[in-house]
């Protein structure tokens, strides 16, 4: 197999920082009707918000030159805001969702997760017993975790 030649080519460092400057700051040539519309999602959600339906924001950003359809709008938009809230929720560990809000967290020792975990572990486990042994396992099971939630709190507010 023949080696291969390398081209040298002389170039000083400005001039290679210069194309580097210039090449980083090259717009891209087209975008994707999504990013379109992530991009634009903030101005869109103000609209819906003013009272602007889908099929009339279609219509607009359509006249613009953005061909669009209203259930692609409505599936977009709604896509880029849950992308938003999840990003936002991996960014703010401390962050709490509107349902869990009205929970307390509770910070469970070593211990405490390790019976829970066996506790989960029993209850999902297959046996061949009735229905009613599965029911009363289950309400001991969640009995045990009230008292262990219990036990926890009361830990803490000793601290």
């Amino acid at each position: 197999m023949p080696e291969k030649k390398l081209t040298l080519v002389a170039v000083d460092d400005t001039t290679l920082e210069q194309t580097l400057s210039i090449l980083q700051k090259l717009p891209k040539k087209s975008y994707s009707l999504r990013e379109v519309i992530d991009y634009l999602n903030d101005e869109l959600n103000q609209s819906l918000a003013k009272g602007y339906s889908y099929k009339e924001l279609a219509k607009i950003l359509t006249e613009q030159g953005i061909a669009i359809a209203e259930a692609t709008l409505k599936q977009y938009t709604t896509e880029a805001n849950k992308a938003r809230k999840v990003k936002a929720a991996l960014d703010d560990p401390n962050a709490q969702s509107p349902e869990r809000k009205s929970k307390q967290a509770i910070v469970l020792p070593i211990e405490t997760k390790e019976k829970l975990q066996a506790l989960a572990s029993v209850s999902d486990k297959k046996s061949s017993t009735s229905r009613e042994s599965h029911k009363s396992a289950g309400k001991s099971a969640k009995a045990e975790l009230e008292k262990l939630a219990e036990s926890s709190r009361e830990s803490k507010a000793e601290v």
